[in-house]
């Protein structure tokens, strides 16, 4: 009876046992005793099983980028490294200045040079000296000038380049620069300017808008001329020579020169600052029969936009001959230490310390007006003064904008450079300035243009 019991539990004990074994090898082979149930990867997990995935954001306040992990449809073992997507950097725009006039005529021009130069809006409000603000409720853009300086809708005159038939007027020699303009003694006019190796060419005019080229080279080896009628009719021509200021003389109505002995203007210490570079030479007769000569005095610096330091300086004469130099400086670009720079990205405020071509008047109420260009002006300028020594009153008298070369070129070399005025006997007066130079194109272009009051 034991016996038959102990068979009884036996069979009962391997029935279970193999039902138990039946139902655990029911979806594959039968692990074998002592080995380890692996779950299953989540890699092989099947596509229908949603993966969670961040992309990299970035605040609208220019937060540091949040890192998450990349998108996958597979996720990292645990205890594995998350690598995080790398970032570019995006590339800085820096703004390029273009002052723009306050005057309807000049904001049509400013709208051609923005269809030619598309700029980028900054996606952050720029800092430091820049020509525009971010601010949406500023419109329209207005001229980022010294305010020093009044711009060109607030100037006691403004210029304006000449077109005859739709074409801009000029003297028709291509690379002509550093032009001066002169009424000759029997009322003709003689219009003197440097073109390429530095040689002084000449063009003659019974209008002043009408030019013929004069043949033959007056001088060489020189820069900036400046012409002046003599009493007895001779013409007198200074100029840069060897980084001083020399001279020549011609009695044949300005067409043979000779050149006389000695410097009128040495290179030096001129009051205080020792200057290696002088040029621009401008002499006006005062109503006192003696001259006075402006000119540009400069130190030359490749950290400076335009390579220099620069100042005008004046110096004067009993005879046109024998200079002495005028104590102080006619005009300091330092005192205009506000404005944008228009200079390329990397020139501050602190190198854009020049001002050229500078061309003087004398007014028939006996103040002068000097004309010039500089890193601060973004056109001419013309500085007032009663005793023609103090000059305090500034204005920008021709934008940059209304230039040949910003309507042909795309405003391309659109700075005009280095103006000479032309104040007739019958009290008309022109202007002729330089479009063009250095690396600008079309090299066609270049050019000494004419302009004239703006009605």
């Amino acid at each position: 009876m034991k016996l038959t019991i102990k068979l009884l539990v036996l069979l009962t004990v391997f029935g279970v046992v193999g039902a138990v074994a039946g139902c655990s090898s029911s979806d594959g082979e039968p692990a074998s005793l002592g080995s380890q149930i692996s779950t299953p990867s989540l890699a092989t997990m099947p596509a229908s099983q949603p993966s969670v995935a961040v992309s990299p954001t970035i605040s609208r306040r220019s937060e540091p980028l949040t890192a998450t992990a990349p998108k996958t449809n597979s996720q990292p073992a645990v205890g594995s490294q998350v690598q995080t997507p790398s970032v570019r950097k995006q590339p800085v725009t820096h703004p390029v200045h273009t002052p723009f006039p306050l005057n309807e005529a000049d904001q049509k021009n400013a709208d051609k040079f923005r269809k030619h130069h598309p700029q980028d809006t900054p996606s952050a409000p720029p800092v430091g000296d820049l020509p525009y603000k971010p601010d949406g409720s500023i419109s329209p853009p207005i001229p980022d000038l010294p305010s020093l300086v009044a711009p060109v809708a607030q100037a006691s005159e403004v210029w304006e380049p000449v077109k005859y038939d739709s074409q801009f007027r000029s003297l028709g020699v291509v690379t002509a620069h550093d032009v001066d303009v002169l009424e000759l003694a029997d009322g003709s006019y003689r219009a003197y300017y440097a073109v390429e190796d530095r040689k002084i060419m000449s063009s003659g005019s019974q209008d002043g808008l009408t030019w013929v080229k004069d043949p033959g080279v007056r001088i060489s080896n020189v820069a900036f001329p400046n012409a002046v009628l003599l009493d007895n009719g001779d013409v007198r021509l200074f100029y840069q020579d060897g980084m001083s200021i020399g001279s020549s003389i011609s009695s044949d109505n300005g067409i043979t020169f000779t050149k006389e002995s000695g410097l009128r203007v040495s290179l030096g210490f001129i009051n205080g600052v020792n200057l290696n570079n002088l040029g621009a030479p401008s002499t006006i007769r005062l109503s006192d029969g003696t001259y006075r000569m402006y000119f540009r005095g400069g130190i030359e610096d490749s950290t400076f936009w335009n390579g220099q330091q620069s100042y005008v300086f004046s110096a004067s004469s009993l005879d046109a001959l024998e200079f002495t130099v005028d104590p102080g400086i006619r005009v300091n670009p330092s005192q205009f230490n506000d404005g944008g720079t228009g200079a390329p990205p990397g020139y501050g405020r602190d190198k854009i310390h020049w001002i050229d071509g500078n061309d003087a008047t004398l007014e028939p109420d006996g103040s002068v007006q000097l004309y010039f260009f500089s890193g601060f002006c973004f056109g001419l300028c013309m500085a007032i003064s009663e005793d023609g020594l103090e000059f305090n009153n500034y204005e920008q008298v021709m934008s940059e904008l209304v230039t040949p070369m910003n309507e042909l070129a795309g405003g391309n070399g659109r700075i005009p450079g280095d103006p000479s005025i032309l104040r007739t006997s019958n009290d008309q007066r022109m202007m002729y300035f330089g479009q063009g130079g250095h690396d600008v194109e079309p090299r066609e272009l270049w050019g000494v243009y004419i302009a004239k009051i703006k009605n």
